[in-house]
């Protein structure tokens, strides 16, 4: 079976830890994987890079020099709401892990208790949980037997037109 390449965007501004993470996903191929791995420091790099290049993942670095906390969790997952996110970061705070689920994250998992073989397979499950994600999305949204958008997708999209025409009326 051919090995599958995975385009992987680092974000992390600690040049120890992005050299460990690049290590541990170079080792064994586990699922038949291999990465194409990018990095950047700063959240500004990272949106620039993602609107000129297709990731298939994101491992999320909470704390940048540019933003912190959920706040870089938040910028990524509104302007790129396709792509699964992996927040790997020092802290280990059990409130913050379920926020950044909550925010859109895929996962959470901190740097101390992090081997190839556990980044390895939490990827492959955030990818696998995205695509799944957005097939619910589409049968919530479209008839199973034609395809076509249903009642629930009409609902919402004249709700966005109603508030948009608002807005322009108001604005």
């Amino acid at each position: 079976m051919p090995e599958k390449r995975i385009r992987l965007l680092l974000v992390e501004d600690n040049p120890g830890d992005a050299r460990l993470i690049k290590e541990m996903l170079s080792g064994p191929a586990y699922f038949g994987v291999t990465y194409q791995l990018s990095h950047v420091e700063i959240l500004s790099a990272a949106v620039e890079a993602c609107s000129n290049n297709h990731f298939d993942v994101i491992l999320l670095d909470l704390n940048l020099p540019d933003s912190t906390g959920l706040e870089t969790l938040a910028s990524l997952t509104a302007l790129f709401p396709q792509v699964p996110i992996v927040v790997l970061t020092g802290l280990n705070d059990a409130e913050l892990t379920m926020q950044s689920v909550q925010h859109g994250a895929q996962d959470y998992v901190t740097k101390e208790e992090c081997t190839g073989q556990l980044l390895t397979r939490v990827i492959y499950y955030a990818i696998e949980r995205k695509r799944i994600e957005a097939q619910l999305k589409h049968l919530a949204t479209h008839d199973s037997l034609t395809g076509l958008p249903n009642r629930a997708l009409f609902y919402d999209r004249l709700g966005q037109a109603v508030k948009r025409t608002v807005r322009k009326n108001t604005g």
